[in-house]
């Protein structure tokens, strides 16, 4: 149990368990759990437990500022050393993901310059989303950027604000809807 503030492992395998489900982008957030309540305030475990929240809710800004604060302590932390890497690569795609979702064509220097890293990391990590299918698009290396594919969503946004012309709607008018407009041009 890991209400046993005085045993250290069960605090070392909260602290696994907050970084495991991160990385392996699971849905579930142990510190919901009412074992790991107690460990919200303690200082190993709360930056890491507030990254998991943030993580959980999209919150992109929170993540970042973490990150900047915390992230140095918590990469340096002797028990999360090795799993620190992949653990900060799912937060920096997790930010990706979320702020590439609106467009078609991002620069690659522009994510790498909002996420705090190099280009070349930023095309490492679009790269392997690429490659696990979690990203439809190409990076273009010449112009440095990366080219999305609508996705299913972004399409069906894009149609309810497409527009047409005022003579594509007359050709498709029918009888009633005729009666409707010249009742409504009438009262004018």
């Amino acid at each position: 149990s890991y209400q046993q503030l005085a045993n250290p492992k069960a605090k070392l395998m909260l602290k696994l368990l907050l970084v495991t489900s991160m990385v392996g982008s699971s849905e579930i957030n142990p510190m919901t759990l009412s074992e790991a309540k107690v460990y919200q305030d303690d200082p190993d475990i709360g930056p890491i437990a507030s990254l998991r929240k943030a993580y959980e809710e999209n919150k992109i800004p929170q993540l970042k500022s973490i990150m900047a604060s915390k992230g140095r302590k918590l990469a340096e932390d002797k028990e999360l050393k090795d799993y620190s890497a992949e653990f900060f690569k799912a937060i920096k795609q997790k930010i990706l993901l979320e702020k590439i979702m609106s467009y078609t064509n991002v620069s690659l220097s522009y994510l790498a310059q909002d996420l705090g890293v190099s280009d070349a990391e930023v095309k490492a990590l679009l790269v392997e989303l690429i490659l696990d299918e979690k990203v439809e698009g190409k990076i273009d290396e010449s112009k440095g950027f990366l080219e999305l594919k609508p996705s299913e969503r972004n399409v069906l946004e894009m149609k309810r604000y497409i527009s047409v012309s005022y003579t594509h709607l007359r050709a498709h008018e029918t009888s009633l809807h005729l009666v409707c407009r010249l009742l409504l041009e009438k009262k004018k």
